[in-house]
């Protein structure tokens, strides 16, 4: 981002080593006749690739618009990513007694209050601001309805000035936020929950889905105006539906089922609240989160961790004779294929380039279906697995592949067509979480890291300069807690420490915001705040 003004003084660009690329699923190598390797198999760079295949992420793949820019070899280089301009609505809380919290504007070097002195932005109440930053909106609890609010709307000037209290908009919904300039939230009618939207600025509220019936596992959604899509997510204690639709209309169209049922080991579901789920800029890809019972090759001793076919980390045969544990994984739908999944498929290429062929064994294929493609991150904290019972950070000590307990969202796919998200390792190896900004090709499954913290902990005198005494973040080493695309995808802004903090016990509380080229160069802290105040959400607006 950039901000003209002395903000940016303290900020040192420093030019970093190109990025590890970890590969999430990889190929048997398979050699042609002249010794070059055949799609599916390993490399290093394209020239150890058979006829026009590329290297993209050390597999050998056929060129697709995602990748038939990418070249692992030694000698390539990755074009510059100019700076971007944007802007930066953020909810700031003042660590002060009592606590106060503002919703503010950063603009060039301009940094300001929108939220009106006499709307409280505190939690429960919640303060939001439209991406064209012409509605500012903020909750209050309905009076007459435990548990639900009303949803208030006020215009804002072309001087940044909010105009008044404002006006209701809807009351007595659940779980209002806004995406874009559309405003979406639930709200029970007839006995059946409800999920809507509406464009600020008009008067029609749409119809999305319905979500339960009153008292049962209620689902969730997600809504995409640049794509004009939805996503609705309805599960039982065993298997999440994935429906997919317009928006405009109803969407009941379910075109893949998170299936878990072969595992069956604890009480309570494996599924519920909010997936993050994000759209690509063009439509072609659907990708979203979950932490669920993956299935692998087939086993002979059901509900036994003793089974020798199961030697993934935490795996046990389960109740249907496959290997199976809980994972970490991110999904992805291709669009214009997405009728084809949960059919039968005859052989490991039916399913396309991004979906994947579920079959328990290479003999199997009769009963094999077309499932989402995915990407293991590793194994959750909690619950324990394995036998005995032991926490997913164990489990996966020093597993390179399954490094991370979490994924957290947003996510969000940039012009490159890659997925990014952050992922976390919740252990008590360091004294912050390990946390890396990463990105995940669609296709081949493989991801990368951006820019993270490398295994190390977090020190306040690797971010200030002793002798200019002033904060200098060129080592500075941080926790991440979440990340978002710029508008036009240059760059990536993040929450992570604020690095005034001194002590290592705040560095994953004290949060301000950070920004970082796509390509892992040029980070800087954007928020300047001083360790009294700590960044709790934000949104990025086209300048």
């Amino acid at each position: 981002m950039r901000i003209m003004s002395d903000r940016t003084m303290n900020s040192r660009w420093p030019v970093l080593g190109r990025v590890a690329l970890l590969v999430a699923v990889l190929g048997a190598a398979a050699c042609s006749d002249d010794g070059r390797t055949k799609s599916g198999g390993s490399c290093e760079n394209a020239s150890e690739c058979k006829d026009d295949l590329v290297c993209q992420g050390n597999v050998c793949v056929e060129p697709t618009p995602n990748n038939n820019e990418v070249d692992a070899g030694p000698d390539a280089v990755e074009q510059p990513i100019e700076p971007e301009d944007y802007r930066i609505s953020y909810s700031l809380e003042k660590i002060t007694t009592p606590k106060t919290y503002e919703l503010r504007l950063l603009s060039g070097d301009s940094d300001i209050k929108l939220n009106p002195d006499n709307v409280s932005c505190g939690p429960p109440q919640e303060c939001m601001v439209s991406l064209d930053l012409k509605h500012f909106v903020y909750t209050r609890d309905n009076a007459d309805s435990v548990g639900t609010l009303d949803v208030y709307v006020a215009t804002i000037t072309d001087e940044m000035v909010v105009d008044g209290d404002g006006e209701l908009l809807v009351s007595s919904v659940r779980g209002p936020r806004l995406v874009d300039n559309h405003l979406t939230y639930s709200r029970t009618e007839n006995n059946l929950i409800k999920a809507f939207y509406r464009v600020l600025g008009t008067a029609d509220e749409v119809f999305i889905a319905n979500l339960a019936a009153v008292g049962s596992s209620e689902g969730t959604w997600f809504i995409d105006p640049k794509v004009n899509k939805g996503v609705v997510y309805l599960h039982d204690l065993q298997t999440m539906d994935v429906f997919v639709g317009d928006l405009g209309r109803p969407i009941t169209n379910k075109v893949f089922t998170v299936n878990s049922e072969n595992f069956q080991d604890i009480s309570g579901s494996y599924f519920g609240g909010y997936v993050p789920t994000a759209f690509s800029a063009d439509g072609k890809y659907l990708s979203f989160l979950t932490t669920a019972p993956n299935d692998y090759a087939r086993c002979q001793m059901p509900n036994s961790y003793d089974a020798p076919e199961c030697t993934g980390p935490g795996q046990k045969c389960g109740r249907f004779k496959r290997c199976t544990a809980q994972e970490v994984t991110l999904h992805f739908i291709e669009i214009a294929r997405m009728a084809e999944l949960d059919d039968e498929c005859i052989d490991a290429t039916a399913c396309g380039s991004v979906h994947h062929c579920d079959a328990a064994s290479d003999t199997e294929y009769d009963t094999a279906r077309c499932i989402a493609g995915r990407t293991v991150f590793g194994l959750p904290k909690s619950p324990y697995q394995g036998s005995p019972a032991t926490e997913g950070c164990v489990l996966t000590h020093e597993n390179p592949a399954y490094q991370y307990t979490d994924l957290r969202g947003p996510l969000g796919f940039g012009p490159d067509g890659k997925l990014y998200a952050v992922a976390a390792r919740r252990c008590d190896e360091l004294n912050i979480e390990k946390t890396d900004i990463i990105r995940v090709d669609p296709v081949t499954r493989a991801y990368e890291v951006v820019w993270g913290n490398d295994w190390k902990d977090y020190a306040d005198g690797n971010c200030y300069d002793d002798q200019n005494r002033r904060v200098d973040v060129t080592n500075c080493v941080v926790q991440v807690r979440n990340a978002q695309l710029s508008p036009q995808g240059k760059e990536l802004v993040f929450l992570a420490t604020n690095p005034n903090v001194t002590d290592p016990g705040l560095a994953g509380s004290t949060m301000d915001l950070w920004s970082v080229r796509r390509n892992g160069l040029a980070h800087d802290w954007i928020g300047k705040h001083s360790i009294i105040n700590t960044v709790q959400a934000y949104t990025i607006h086209p300048q």
